[in-house]
């Protein structure tokens, strides 16, 4: 066997205790103030990638008007499979009237034909309710939880979306 790289022990070495590190670091704190409530929307060019950025806690009446734009927004992509990248680090436990709106929209999103939602979220009170809405919805979709967009969008392409 050949003899073990020094300065690739001190590498794996280094790695280990900056991943420890971080995991001791637990999750990042909630804001000290609630953000505005708001979304954003995007098409991610030459894919059939929605993307959304949701921030604040949520109302049933705000729920209702994310809906309608959400439906305008994503039209484009109607007809055929398409994916979701869905950013909620911004995003707070919403009120349980709005998590019924949400379920009946994601079950409505899966009826035109979105397959994927790649969930990008490191707070895990948000993290808990969006896989308890999920769980609720009884849908057959793909899923996946990261910590960042290029994560949630390497996902995405990999199974197919662009």
């Amino acid at each position: 066997a050949a003899p073990l790289d020094p300065t690739a022990l001190r590498r794996v070495e280094s790695a280990v205790a900056a991943r420890r590190a971080a995991l001791s670091a637990g999750a990042p704190p909630l804001p000290s103030e609630v953000p505005a409530s708001a979304w954003r929307f995007a098409i991610v060019p030459g894919a059939r990638i929605f993307v959304e950025v949701c921030a604040g806690c949520w109302s049933r009446e705000f729920t209702a008007r994310y809906v309608a734009d959400f439906k305008a927004a994503v039209a484009p992509l109607l007809g055929a499979p398409w994916a979701k990248l869905c950013d909620l680090d911004a995003w707070l436990p919403t009120a349980p009237d709005a998590a019924e709106l949400i379920i009946d929209f994601l079950k409505w999103s899966i009826e035109q034909r979105m397959q994927s939602v790649a969930y990008v979220i490191a707070n895990p009170d948000a993290r808990l309710q969006a896989r308890r809405i999920i769980e609720a919805s009884n849908v057959d979709l793909r899923c996946g939880f990261f910590v960042s967009e290029a994560e949630g969008l390497a996902w995405l392409r990999r199974n197919g979306y662009g």
